[in-house]
């Protein structure tokens, strides 16, 4: 698995839209074979589309248990650009 961070720290490099319109960025990193394989069969056994939707799971899930103020200020910004 590789992963690519593009488009932060101000640096807007454009996306790409999802099915819902909103805009989208690739984030990728590098794991281990073993990494890899552990991811993929979690991925079957937890009824995860693809290890994507895992690794998406797996760091909203990190933002909310250590960055919880963080995490809800921003959903809350972007709810309210939303109505």
């Amino acid at each position: 698995m590789a992963f690519l961070l593009s488009g932060v720290y101000g640096c807007e490099l454009g996306g790409i839209l999802d099915m819902k319109g909103e805009k989208t960025k690739v984030v990728a990193t590098r794991v281990t074979v073993k990494t890899a394989e552990l991811i993929a069969e979690f991925c079957r056994r937890d009824a995860h589309v693809n290890p994507a939707d895992f690794i998406r799971d797996a760091i909203r899930d990190k933002l909310q248990r250590e960055a919880p103020k963080l995490y809800h200020q921003l959903f809350e910004e972007a709810y309210a650009n939303e109505y």
